[in-house]
């Protein structure tokens, strides 16, 4: 048996189950923020596998960065009452950077008639768009595949098509897999396209879609994509179909700025653009709603075979902290963050992952060089303590006290 369709409903923002009247008059915006004195408060959720380590890591940065930052822990994963807690949790403090909270693959999740962790805490906050930030490093140019620079951002919907996992058996030898678009989300996630592309000083946002094959409810996307572009004359916008898009990013990739398409379109473009940056460790972006914004590397992968051998790179970790500084409103950390990770390939200090021999902390080290030529008046663990001799007893004594 199926589960039942979830068609979001349009209902005012006074009806969102985390909606607090206070946040409409607060000078720090509309969507929630914990904030003592000076210090945000992030949610972290360090998830599943080598989440820890890389949570960890980032977290290092930021204290050698001197981030204005306080963090709320939800280590556990996995249950209806770890949910609740990141609710709650997002719910106070509104940003968040994670790692994967699911331990089963799709196909138990399936087999099981459930839904995926990850979708769950999608679905409750209506995190309804996710954005995956796609830009080369100068230093991995070796590493770069067909094109030795890349800039694009990839947009997809997140709460509807082929990711809700609408899979059934109705009789023996046959399975339904249900792909669901309405209007509704479909306008509100092109409408968030063209305002990241106005934010992000980008020219253009191209829809990719296949219409030919599925006339209604791409044709749908097609039809909501243009009435949006409509009100947004500043930017503009190019609809291409799936196949020739993929020509043109082997092609022409310089034509292409912002992407727009849905869900399992944009999963399977990022896997072949993140293997054109180097990696899929390199990359990062984050799920959003009006109200919300999580942050986390662009491929969810576990990684259990790299737990505790300190050789995994970071990079995809770290970017997310550097995404959730900025929308915090600290861009000048996040250029920082970014700059450092630049300047340690392009001294050559790779993990094992990406074809090198440092370790992870090798890795942390050099950013943390960067950083302290950035921000020298902060201190952290990295700091060595002042090389000075104590005095001793007879040191005290003023001279000639014997006598």
């Amino acid at each position: 048996m199926a589960r039942p369709v979830k068609v979001p409903a349009q209902v005012a923002e006074s009806a969102h189950p985390f909606f607090d009247p206070w946040f409409l008059n607060s000078p720090r915006g509309p969507q929630p923020r914990t904030k003592t004195g000076s210090k945000h408060t992030l949610t972290v959720i360090p998830g599943v596998g080598i989440g820890r380590e890389m949570i960890d890591a980032v977290l290092d940065v930021f204290s050698c960065c001197g981030a204005p930052l306080s963090f709320e822990w939800i280590d556990d994963v996995g249950t209806v009452d770890a949910l609740e807690n990141m609710k709650m949790s997002l719910s106070r403090n509104g940003v968040a950077i994670k790692g994967n909270i699911e331990n089963r693959s799709t196909k138990q999740i399936v087999q099981e008639d459930t839904e995926s962790w990850n979708f769950l805490l999608i679905e409750a906050l209506d995190l309804f768009v996710h954005v995956t930030l796609l830009k080369s490093f100068r230093g991995l140019k070796s590493q770069m595949r067909v094109h030795d620079k890349m800039d694009i951002i990839v947009i997809r919907s997140n709460t509807e098509g082929e990711f809700s996992l609408l899979e059934h058996q109705p009789t023996e030898g046959v399975f339904e897999h249900l792909r669901v678009i309405t209007a509704y989300n479909t306008k509100r996630v092109a409408e968030f396209a063209f305002r990241l592309a106005e934010e992000s000083g980008r020219k253009k946002v191209t829809l990719l879609h296949q219409s030919e094959i599925m006339p209604m409810s791409e044709g749908l996307f097609v039809d909501e994509f243009l009435k949006v572009a409509m009100e947004h004359p500043t930017i503009g916008h190019d609809v291409l179909n799936i196949h020739n898009a993929v020509h043109q990013i082997f092609e022409n990739i310089g034509d292409l700025d912002v992407i727009l398409s849905n869900s399992i379109y944009c999963s399977q473009l990022v896997d072949i653009l993140t293997g054109m940056i180097g990696s899929p460790r390199l990359v990062a972006g984050g799920s959003f709603s009006n109200r919300f914004a999580i942050f986390e590397p662009a491929v969810n992968s576990r990684s259990r075979a790299m737990i505790a051998k300190n050789e995994a790179n970071p990079t995809g970790f770290l970017l997310s902290g550097a995404y959730a500084l900025k929308f915090l409103g600290y861009p000048e950390m996040a250029d920082i963050i970014r700059e450092g990770i630049e300047v340690a390939f392009e001294a050559g200090v790779k993990t094992k992952d990406l074809n090198g021999s440092a370790t992870t902390d090798e890795f942390i080290s050099q950013i943390v060089k960067h950083i302290r030529t950035e921000v020298p008046r902060v201190l952290c663990k990295h700091d060595k303590p002042p090389d000075f001799k104590p005095k001793t007893p007879e040191n005290w004594a003023p001279q000639g006290w014997q006598k």
